[in-house]
């Protein structure tokens, strides 16, 4: 029998989310590394970390909108585009393959994507006026 990690919102979670959680200080470096430099490494070693060329250029979209060229050290590594900025910044790339990237990078442990809301949504719809309920 396989055993899967639930969160206590009743989701699954990944192995990657997993590493992160039970090592917090080895997910950021000490000192500052040069976004386009780490990404040609990256590259480099693309098959280690199980990515494919699409993937990395989804990371590239998304590193261009972190606006220093230094990640890490103790800098807030967090970025909020939307979907279609992104897909804008991705020369057109349609936002279903852009996803289906982005969780590709999610679950090689390269990046994360903001939880849902306790009921599994982002954000709470307004309360219905005709149906009197949520």
């Amino acid at each position: 029998m396989e055993y899967t990690p639930i969160s206590p919102f009743m989701r699954p979670i990944s192995h990657a989310h997993l590493r992160v959680i039970e090592r917090p200080e080895a997910s950021v470096p000490g000192k500052p590394v040069n976004k386009w430099e780490l990404l040609r490494e990256l590259s480099k070693a693309q098959a280690a970390f199980g990515v494919s060329e699409r993937d990395l250029t989804v990371l590239q979209g998304l590193l261009s909108f972190f606006p220093d060229d230094a990640l890490g050290g103790n800098a807030e590594m967090v970025v909020f585009p939307s979907n279609k900025a992104i897909c804008e910044r991705l020369n057109g790339m349609p936002c279903s393959t852009m996803r289906r990237h982005l969780a590709r990078l999610v679950d090689a442990g390269l990046g994360s994507v903001p939880s849902d809301g306790v009921r599994g949504r982002a954000r709470s719809p307004r309360r219905s006026a005709a149906r009197g309920r949520w």
